[in-house]
């Protein structure tokens, strides 16, 4: 999956505006039920100014994931899913 950094900031721009008209209550209980459901363009964290970031599992762990610039896919940082496993929203 290629994205630009265009589309990836017109995503994360158009999701968060969303988020916005349902006020915060709704964007509160609309972040704390996603959760990691696989590989793909998440917006991390939950709560405050989420950015877009690829998120992949790890090699041969299931409960660590890595998280990438989803434009040139550099890795960022890996962690468990145990602290990160709430996300704001899926682009991809």
């Amino acid at each position: 999956m290629q994205f630009t950094r265009r589309e990836m900031i017109s995503a994360a721009i158009l999701s968060a505006g969303a988020w916005v008209s349902q006020g915060a209550a709704g964007a509160a209980k609309t972040a704390a039920s996603l959760a990691y459901d696989g590989p793909g363009i998440y917006l991390y964290p939950n709560w405050g100014e989420p950015r877009p970031y690829l998120v992949m599992p790890v090699h041969g762990s299931e409960q660590a994931v890595e998280f990438r610039d989803p434009a040139s896919k550099a890795l960022l940082w890996s962690q468990s899913l145990s602290i990160c496993g709430e996300f704001a929203g899926k682009l991809s």
